[in-house]
């Protein structure tokens, strides 16, 4: 399903006119320099591709798929130093030094000698020619390249041609192009003639792939590229079968999906990284109003980020999303929300790709599980600090250099887009380093949801979490967690606020696990405060104290608190102790 889901979105991207995707047998190549030379072949200049304000950037173009493979391999008009020029840099005892590679030098000057001895353009005699007089041996004597190298330009990175005084690539010229085309089909046919039924498409007697095309930008994963489909145990094979023939896709499927996946993966929109996960995603559509929509409720944008801001059109659509779901967009002929949309969860795996999820439904229900999740995970009435990463953030703790669990990130992705339960484990992390790292939003949003979430998927006649402190609650451990808050700030006020260690530090885990064992201290102190408040004319908080263990209702502490209960402790806490700073705070302005 997902490799015809990509093979279908890049005959979407092919037919339009405003993307720009390869077609079958070409690949798109990011080139760092281009190197001019006359009609003689001689070497003119070196120069770097650079933006408007100077500084080095990479070039695309669209070429045929090159011929590198693993070892020594060169590629028409188009490969790195070391096999161009013959020159490179490597580390000698801890130090980056010049160095020759006739070996790679000449492996490339024997192909294009034999692509192009015979051909008639200008471009194709001039490259036969340049490598026929280029002396390796007197490459780094030679004043263009020792002008050329220097701290900006370390000679890293890809090459192309041009000749001097014209504006098309050597890459680009048809007669280069054809004579490159049919050297790939010649070496296609040596290393796979196997004809057979395509699994995606069905049609008999197609060409079969035996290698798939590598996949890069894939977060964590090999920088020389992954693949996601291949077999290279022997475990995995059957039937006889070698390598990719055990799950046989037509060379044209497989070099559809790859093509468009690795555009997906290198697209800033349609890319988003997750923990260890990379998120991909797209519409069945051409139009990116669909994708923009989505990351923006994923990332959602920041006025003061001004690489992130999004165009007015999508605010207003995440806007009216938050706020009424995909309902309150408007439905016109560019924009359907029954429209198909498609996510793609991927994670490394040593040299290979592994599928974390995939789910395909429509936009509108997707957006709506979005909205839901915001819904259910908004508190204090604020947006802030609930992005997807964000919320991953809260799992760790911040006085350790312990990373995020790599499965939470998917598992979080998949609860928003499935509309499932959140994972117990994220809530279990959450609980227990808010008793010991502090009680921030991102962590009270994620228990709100969980608790939320729970009750409304389980049917569980239970009280809900407000957004905002609920002064009718009369749920213990809420009310506990709000009388734990305002017990701090007498403590804190009695003190003039210059408190080195506040009850916080020593009873929170204690009073949020055990109140019994916690709370009869802690009321036995609050007198002490309670009665320099009242010398200093200030009663509000012993008062509020009052009503608030009026609405507790009970005699008695319990002796224990379930993880759920301790949740609503932290809850409490937090809103509580929100509601006294936010006051405090209008107080002051006033």
């Amino acid at each position: 399903m997902i490799i015809n889901d990509l093979s279908e979105y890049y005959d979407i991207l092919s037919a339009s006119s405003e993307d720009e995707i390869s077609k079958f047998g070409y690949e798109t190549v990011a080139a760092d320099y281009e190197i001019v030379l006359d009609e003689s072949g001689d070497l003119l200049s070196i120069n770097n591709f650079v933006d408007l304000e100077g500084k080095s950037i990479k070039k695309e173009f669209q070429m045929p798929i090159r011929m590198k493979k693993s070892g020594i391999a060169a590629s028409p008009v188009c490969d790195n130093f070391n096999y161009i020029l013959g020159v490179g840099i490597n580390s000698k005892n801890g130090a980056k030094v010049q160095d020759t590679t006739d070996k790679k030098f000449l492996v490339a000057k024997d192909l294009h000698s034999r692509l192009f001895k015979n051909a008639v353009s200008n471009e194709a005699k001039a490259i036969v020619s340049f490598f026929e007089t280029w002396e390796v041996e007197n490459a780094w004597s030679n004043g263009i390249v020792a002008a050329s190298f220097n701290e900006k330009n370390k000679f890293t990175g890809t090459i192309v041609f041009r000749l001097d005084g014209e504006k098309q690539y050597f890459h680009e010229i048809p007669e280069i192009v054809s004579i490159w085309e049919e050297e790939n089909k010649k070496n296609n046919k040596e290393t796979s003639q196997v004809l057979g039924q395509c699994a995606i498409t069905g049609a008999i007697d197609s060409p079969i792939a035996l290698l798939h095309p590598q996949l890069f930008g894939v977060k964590g994963a090999q920088a020389t590229g992954a693949a996601l489909v291949c077999f290279n145990k022997d475990s995995d094979l059957s039937y006889g079968f070698k390598q990719s023939m055990n799950a046989q896709v037509s060379e044209d499927i497989a070099f559809k999906y790859t093509t468009v996946l690795n555009k997906l993966i290198k697209s800033q929109d349609n890319r988003l990284y997750i923990g260890d996960d990379t998120l991909v995603f797209w519409a069945s559509t051409d139009n990116n109003a669909y994708v923009n929509i989505f990351k923006g409720l994923f990332d959602l944008p920041d006025e003061n980020d001004k690489e992130k801001r999004v165009d007015r059109v999508t605010e207003e659509h995440i806007k009216t999303i938050l706020g009424n779901g995909i309902e309150g967009v408007p439905i016109n002929s560019e924009f359907n929300p029954n429209t198909n949309f498609h996510i793609l969860g991927i994670s490394p795996n040593a040299g290979r790709i592994s599928i974390r999820f995939y789910y395909k439904d429509t936009f509108k229900l997707i957006v709506d599980r979005i909205k839901q999740h915001y819904d259910d995970i908004k508190i204090d009435g604020k947006w802030k600090n609930i992005k997807a990463y964000w919320l991953l953030d809260a799992t760790k703790s911040s006085k350790s250099s312990e990373k995020i669990n790599p499965l939470l990130g998917g598992a979080l992705i998949q609860s928003i887009i499935f509309g499932k339960m959140y994972p117990q484990v994220i809530f279990n992390n959450v609980i227990r380093l808010s008793k010991v790292d502090g009680v921030s939003q991102a962590r009270a949003s994620l228990i709100k949801g969980y608790i939320n979430r729970k009750n409304r998927m389980l049917k569980e006649e239970k009280e809900n979490i407000n957004m905002t402190l609920n002064e009718q609650s009369t749920n213990e451990a809420y009310v506990l967690g709000r009388t734990f808050a305002i017990l701090e700030k007498a403590q804190k006020d009695s003190q003039g606020g210059d408190v080195n260690a506040t009850i916080k530090d020593k009873y929170f885990a204690a009073a949020s696990s055990n109140p019994s064992l916690a709370f009869p201290n802690l009321i036995k102190l609050a007198q002490h405060h309670f009665a320099k408040l009242g010398k200093d004319g200030n009663t509000y908080l012993e008062r509020l104290f009052g009503d608030v263990l009026t609405a507790f209702g009970s005699d008695s502490f319990p002796n224990s608190l379930n993880l759920e209960e301790q949740g609503r402790f932290i809850i409490g806490y937090y809103q509580q102790n929100k509601s006294l700073y936010t006051k405090k705070e209008k107080k002051e302005e006033a």
